[in-house]
């Protein structure tokens, strides 16, 4: 039976590129996890000296009283960031995470002298960075009683480093015309040069280092500051500590901060302790994400080949059936919770938890609503075996369900304050979905193939659900990667899977770009953060 053809306004539309978006809606929950123990750095934010670039506009802005209208503001940065770009350029600095390098490059193309300050950026990194600033308490729109549209510095950390930048500028000719006069439309080689020699956005000076690891850890709350922010600050300051500790004698990395987080028997000081229980709790959300990514990205990739790339449309059925006569039993005997020869098709769902738990039993404890385990076999694991090989994840995805109600089910069932973040609404939430889900399984006593094949209809069900969603906001903003009518699914595009996007890595380049790891720098920072740390437990 043929397929009837898609209306126009669906099939001539371009199939969505899914990389490193949230196309299940699955990742904000981690998302929040990840802001809630690491503000004012998020994904977006590769260079942490547009911080000190942004207050230093702030305050050329305020200083040249310019109105309270935030469309001036960012015309006025655009071209404030134009001259510390093609600066920069001129001083040798490689175009690399500079906002607007690559047209900077272009403009010099030409032999013009002087050069037009015309933007390089349709958005500037003043905007971008804007809420990393507020985060950190470098700039806010509220003094008091009055709130303004253009945000203005606050006294004890972004007027300090505002004005640290104002006196580098100040040794430069263009600098003295910004700060007197705001952007002109021209500068020349020669001053665009100067200013870029003392603006090196990949280059700091001992003093801005102190100001901004201030606002990264700070030691004292700001002037009026509640209870929630500085324990936010708290939390924060907790994770930098975390990566001071890892990075004591070199550069730290995600993965080794997912394996402190993860260690039963953290050599961490105990102060990092509840830190480090969060972000347990953040990969607790990840595999979760990882497992329903890669079964997503086998449906799709399946369809392509049995639809002949979006031609027609074939059941449901013998996708998933395809989906199960690969070796899905394979990733389970790499854990050790299948020998040679046994079969997803004939093991209960209630078998393959009892192994599980089985094998986390070793030196088992409970803290903070966790459960801890000296065994290998742990959310990390699974994560690189989803990655590795999606096409073989149908019997994951129970697994990571087990595994995510292994890890997390004594705190969400006691209702701890911080093991809400794993149940978001509308997003597989382990309140909503996964823990009675779980118990519906075993009561009906199905096997992990059927399991398996479940949770992946309830995956597509979910991309679709996000897919419609986002059209209702938008009718031209269609993400969805397949076709459903009934029970026929139709190809539309591969879905790229992955893991949530943490914030963490840029944190990791910040520290690099202060001179933070394996320095006597970073050791000082984390011996003060320590200390504030078990100040105030």
């Amino acid at each position: 039976m043929s397929t009837p053809p898609l209306p126009e306004w669906i099939a001539g539309r371009d199939a969505p590129s899914s990389g490193g978006q949230d196309f299940l809606g699955l990742r904000t929950a981690a998302q929040r996890i990840g802001y809630h123990l690491l503000d004012g750095v998020t994904s977006v934010t590769p260079q942490v000296r547009y911080l000190s670039l942004r207050s230093w506009i702030l305050d050329i802005w305020w200083a040249q009283r310019r109105p309270e209208d935030r469309k001036e503001l960012d015309a006025f940065a655009r071209r404030v960031e134009a001259a510390v770009v093609l600066g920069n350029l001129l001083a040798g600095r490689n175009r690399e995470n500079l906002v607007g390098g690559d047209k900077g490059v272009e403009r010099f193309r030409s032999s013009e002298d002087p050069i037009s300050l015309d933007p390089v950026v349709d958005t500037p990194a003043n905007t971008i960075y804007k809420g990393a600033a507020e985060q950190l308490g470098l700039d806010t729109a509220r003094f008091g009683e009055r709130v303004t549209a253009v945000n203005g510095l606050t006294p004890s950390r972004g007027a300090p480093l505002a004005a640290h930048l104002r006196s580098l500028a100040e040794e430069t000719a263009l600098g003295r015309r910004l700060h007197t006069e705001g952007p002109s439309e021209h500068a020349s080689r020669a001053d665009l040069k100067a200013l870029g020699e003392r603006l090196r956005l990949d280059r700091f000076q001992p003093e801005e280092v102190d100001l901004l690891c201030a606002a990264l850890m700070p030691d004292a709350p700001q002037a009026g500051a509640s209870p929630a922010a500085r324990a936010q600050e708290l939390r924060r300051t907790g994770t930098w500590c975390a990566l001071l500790w890892l990075g004591q004698s070199a550069e730290p990395t995600e993965g080794r901060l997912w394996a402190l987080a993860l260690d039963p028997a953290r050599p961490s000081p105990p102060a990092l302790e509840s830190v480090l229980d969060g972000w347990a709790l953040y990969l607790v959300r990840d595999v979760l994400v990882a497992a329903h990514e890669a079964v997503m990205r086998a449906v799709t990739l399946s369809l392509g080949r049995r639809g002949d790339e979006g031609k027609r449309s074939v059941p449901a059925a013998e996708v998933l059936a395809e989906l199960a006569s690969a070796e899905i039993e394979a990733p389970l005997r790499d854990l050790g919770l299948l020998a040679e020869g046994e079969r997803c098709a004939d093991l209960p769902l209630t078998a393959l938890a009892q192994r599980l738990v089985n094998r986390t039993s070793t030196g088992l404890y409970t803290r903070g609503g966790l459960r801890w385990w000296h065994d290998d076999l742990h959310e990390e694991a699974l994560i690189g075996l989803c990655e590795g090989a999606p096409d073989r994840s149908l019997a994951l995805l129970p697994l990571a369900w087990l595994l995510a109600e292994r890890r997390a089910r004594l705190g969400v069932e006691e209702g701890l304050a911080d093991h809400r973040f794993l149940s978001p609404s509308g997003r597989i939430g382990m309140t909503q979905v996964v823990l009675p889900e779980l118990d519906r399984l075993r009561a009906e006593g199905v096997s992990v193939l059927e399991a398996g094949l479940r949770l992946t209809r309830r995956t597509v069900d979910q991309h679709l659900r996000v897919a419609w969603a986002r059209m209702r906001q938008n009718a031209r903003s269609d993400v969805a990667h397949l076709f459903v009518d009934g029970d026929r699914w139709r190809w539309r595009a591969d879905f790229a899977a992955g893991r949530t996007n943490s914030r963490v890595y840029n944190a990791i380049r910040w520290g690099g770009q202060l001179g933070l790891w394996g320095s006597p720098t970073g050791a000082a920072l984390l011996t003060r953060g320590l200390r504030t740390l078990e100040a105030e437990r």
